[in-house]
């Protein structure tokens, strides 16, 4: 795999999908982000088993393929570079350079083909809803859910939909 994007764009792309990534777990590529370059395309998802969040963004793909990095060692190593574009090339091996100008960064990934498949949401229950009708209801009943993950039933808002 091999490609060429925004640094800016990936550093803002790695940080909104390591929300979804575990700090830790017994399961060691929940801890990484599945990078997925096809076309011009760049798709990455963190996943921690109850919550994913993939996200995409444009890069100049030249070998397409995928692989699972360490989210927090890859968010680390997007923002300290200096350049305005950046390259990461993953060998069979799993041994990814991550290249923006002067700066070069060795990683060892993990394989794509270990990493969890996201469920399908069904659609028979999908709605739509405006986001700011959502955030003003989720606003009105934040200050109600509890922060202690000791009752993990007490940590959530219900959702109730009806016709």
């Amino acid at each position: 795999m091999k490609f060429t994007c925004n640094t800016k764009a990936l550093a803002s792309a790695v940080a909104g999908v390591s929300r979804a990534v575990t700090a830790t777990s017994a399961v060691p590529v929940l801890q990484g982000i599945l990078i997925r370059a096809e076309g011009f395309k760049l798709e990455l998802t963190g996943y921690d088993l109850e919550m994913a969040i993939t996200t995409t963004l444009e890069a100049n793909v030249t070998e397409p393929g995928e692989i699972v990095l360490p989210a927090k060692l890859l968010g680390e190593m997007v923002r300290s570079l200096p350049a305005e574009e950046l390259t990461v090339s993953s060998e069979e091996s799993l041994s990814t350079r991550i290249t923006g100008g002067i700066t070069e960064f060795d990683i060892l990934g993990m394989s794509a083909a270990d990493f969890p498949d996201l469920p399908a949401p069904g659609a028979d229950h999908a709605f739509e809803i405006d986001a700011a009708e959502l955030a003003g209801m989720l606003g009105m009943t934040l200050y109600a859910v509890s922060t202690d993950d000791k009752k993990p039933a007490h940590t959530g808002a219900l959702f109730s939909i009806e016709p």
